[in-house]
């Protein structure tokens, strides 16, 4: 079992730190975790606790979940969890948000589907300065106002 690292006279974080770090950062219970990779809670608290750690297939799955490699967990490099492990968690809220209130479903759908088509829309290439300056002043290409 892994306990502290040493390198270069300086102490890293242990395992259970850094599992702890990343539950505490996104807000993640120890339920929610263990639902989703299929373990009982006793196994997270061990791992929290630093009992026990996760290997293999636990292993890869726990680091899928915050959006980190497996190897940030035992490596010396600190990352914040990408945007696919905080997916997860904004996934999980709604999920237990519509439990207790499935009437909202349709709302929540509609907010999911204007934040799609934002992201969309931010997606499109840059207007050169000309065409800004056109959109701008409300004209079109040969210069006429545009008509509402």
């Amino acid at each position: 079992m892994f306990s502290y690292k040493m390198t270069d006279n300086s102490i890293l974080m242990k395992f259970s730190d850094k599992l702890n770090n990343l539950i505490t950062k996104t807000g993640t219970t120890n339920y929610s975790l263990a639902k989703h990779l299929n373990i009982s809670q006793k196994t997270v608290r061990n791992w929290r606790q630093g009992i026990d750690e996760p290997r293999g297939k636990n292993l890869n799955k726990l680091a899928e979940y915050f959006g980190v490699l497996p190897s940030y967990f035992y490596g010396e490099q600190e990352c914040a969890p990408t945007l696919r492990g905080k997916a997860h968690q904004i996934s999980e809220k709604i999920e237990v948000y519509l439990a207790r209130h499935p009437e909202e479903a349709g709302r929540i759908e509609g907010i999911i589907d204007a934040l799609t088509r934002e992201q969309s829309d931010f997606q499109s290439p840059p207007l050169s300065g000309s065409q800004a300056e056109r959109k701008e002043e409300g004209r079109t290409k040969k210069g006429r106002r545009k008509t509402a």
